[in-house]
């Protein structure tokens, strides 16, 4: 979609383009011929290593992203046609952040990076409400990284995710 008239900035503006994560399908071997080695028990077991390896990671790995996104939501700020191109990377990063939270079971951190995007990918334009809405995001996204809080959370999640929805309602 990188350049393609479906692209909302198409000819206006670089664009990049995040593709996903291929770390896992690497570490496994291209060599693998699926129909006769992936589900023998040492393959079967060397996959499910890499996936608690994965999630072991995830955190430390992913923040960076996540430092990433706050950045472009200040570049948000800026507006203009800034705005435009930012709002279309944050949303670009949350889809592949989104991808390997939902794979790996961080439920708290999916459902936060799902409800950024989708915010985030509805609008062309971006009042101070909704830069307030985005920040929270972000702020969520860090509280669940820097407190490695996995699955949904727990009692802290299901508040922050309250407190997210709540601020959403406001100022849908």
């Amino acid at each position: 979609m990188e350049d393609s008239p479906k692209n909302p900035l198409y000819l206006k503006a670089k664009t990049q383009v995040y593709e996903a994560d291929s770390t896992l399908h690497g570490k496994i071997g291209k060599h693998i011929d699926m129909r006769q080695d992936v589900f023998t028990s040492d393959k079967l077991a060397q996959c499910q290593q890499l996936i608690d390896d994965a999630v072991n990671v995830f955190f430390t790995d992913n923040l960076p992203k996540v430092t990433q996104m706050v950045a472009l939501l200040d570049k948000m700020k800026q507006g203009g046609d800034q705005q435009k191109l930012s709002a279309y990377e944050l949303s670009q990063m949350a889809l592949s952040l989104k991808s390997q939270s939902e794979t790996l079971g961080f439920v708290l951190v999916t459902n936060v990076i799902h409800s950024l995007y989708r915010y985030c990918s509805s609008r062309s334009e971006f009042s101070d409400a909704n830069l307030t809405v985005l920040s929270k995001h972000l702020e969520t996204l860090n509280v669940a990284f820097h407190n490695t809080l996995k699955g949904d959370g727990g009692d802290t999640g299901k508040e922050l995710m309250k407190s997210l929805e709540q601020l959403i309602a406001k100022f849908a």
